[in-house]
């Protein structure tokens, strides 16, 4: 059963969603009929808890689309309605049975949406691109062409993921962080929230957060990181490259030709 209301997309090619939404009273269906309405609706709603598609023959298309939504919302769960399970089968994707009643199908669904809704939540979208960037501690030169390298993974409007080697860094610690863009650069001041250490498939780093930054950057990274979102889940197999800003964007506090 539901806690609360849960965020649900029904991406459906031949069975009737709306007989199914019946069965989720308490849940917030949305029904798409597109690949770019599916990918439009969860890049303007990180938190949404499920997205259910459903295909009477799983194509490589509808796959590959599929795979980018994993790859890019970890966090959302991914579901698959068919008659048949598919060959290889979705990693990480919960399979439904297709030839069951709207009702009972839409139970089930609604059995996954409470055990998703227990799961952390992202307020913002991000994108792993990665970037330059460099880390500047207090007391330290601090443009953006100054500090000590790193990679900026994770980039959302909020923060970022730093890969940062060997930086001796602590949770709550300030820092001034330079990102480097395709044709700008850009400093802006944050804080340590997180750390990880190294592990057999990741390289140690630390979570920040942006401390106020201008609400002009806040609207740039939400928009390339938009952008970069909807032509990776639409075109999986092409390369999003690092964004090329606008020399407008140059009048942004922080920002400088690169």
């Amino acid at each position: 059963m539901l806690n609360g209301m849960s965020k649900v997309v029904f991406f459906f090619q031949s069975l009737d969603p709306y007989a199914v939404k019946e069965a989720l009273p308490a849940a917030e269906v949305s029904v798409v009929h597109t690949k770019a309405r599916c990918a439009d609706y969860i890049i303007e709603n990180p938190d949404v808890d499920g997205i259910f598609l459903q295909r009477d023959a799983l194509g490589q298309e509808h796959r590959r689309f599929m795979e980018s939504v994993k790859l890019h919302f970890p966090l959302i769960t991914v579901g698959l309605i068919s008659p048949v399970r598919p060959e290889p089968m979705l990693e990480d994707c919960v399979l439904i049975v297709h030839a069951r009643m709207p009702e009972i199908i839409g139970r089930e669904i609604g059995l996954i949406l409470a055990d998703a809704a227990r799961r952390e939540k992202r307020a913002s979208v991000r994108y792993d691109w990665p970037l330059k960037g460099r880390l500047i501690r207090p007391g330290e030169p601090n443009g953006a062409a100054d500090g000590m390298p790193c990679r900026v993974r994770s980039l959302s409007s909020g923060g970022a993921f730093l890969e940062t080697g060997n930086a001796a860094l602590k949770e709550k610690d300030p820092i001034r962080l330079g990102i480097e863009f395709l044709n700008q650069r850009c400093a802006l001041d944050a804080v340590v929230v997180s750390l990880r250490p190294a592990g057999a498939r990741t390289k140690s780093g630390c979570g920040v957060r942006f401390n106020m930054p201008p609400q002009a950057a806040v609207d740039l990274f939400e928009r390339v990181v938009r952008d970069a979102l909807m032509q990776a889940l639409l075109n999986p197999d092409e390369e999003v490259k690092p964004p090329a800003l606008d020399d407008q964007d140059l009048l942004i506090p922080g920002f400088e030709s690169a």
